[in-house]
């Protein structure tokens, strides 16, 4: 019984693949559509390829400015903290540190600043 069994299920899968063999396109249809598949696959290939060589320049090309970002990050700290220890230990000269003007120097700079500021208020009320 199993013999006959299998014997069936093999006349009937062969039988099928006969069956939709003579059925699906002729062969020169078929080696047509494999010589186009193979050309896809291979254009297919070779897309996926500089694709990927692309995407992997673009992060090199990123990480490159990333890195450089980073160094400017760390180089303008350094300066800044360069800075900060060299005015600490070497504060920048003023003017007023060598020029203490008298009293009479001060009033006459205010004197003079108040006429100033005077004569252009009457002289901005009368044009105005």
């Amino acid at each position: 019984m199993m013999g006959a069994g299998a014997l069936v299920n093999a006349l009937a899968f062969s039988g099928t693949n006969y069956m939709f063999h003579k059925l699906s396109a002729s062969d020169e249809e078929r080696k047509r559509h494999d010589l186009a598949i193979e050309k896809f696959q291979k254009d297919h290939n070779a897309w996926i390829k500089l694709r990927q060589n692309n995407i992997d320049a673009e992060q090199k090309r990123k990480r490159a400015a990333r890195t450089a970002e980073d160094h400017m990050q760390e180089l303008d700290a350094s300066m800044r903290e360069y800075a900060r220890a060299w005015e600490t230990a070497n504060p920048e000269p003023k003017f007023y540190q060598y020029y203490h003007p008298n009293e009479d120097q001060k009033k006459k700079d205010y004197l003079s600043a108040f006429v100033a500021v005077t004569a252009i208020g009457v002289v901005a009320y009368y044009v105005l």
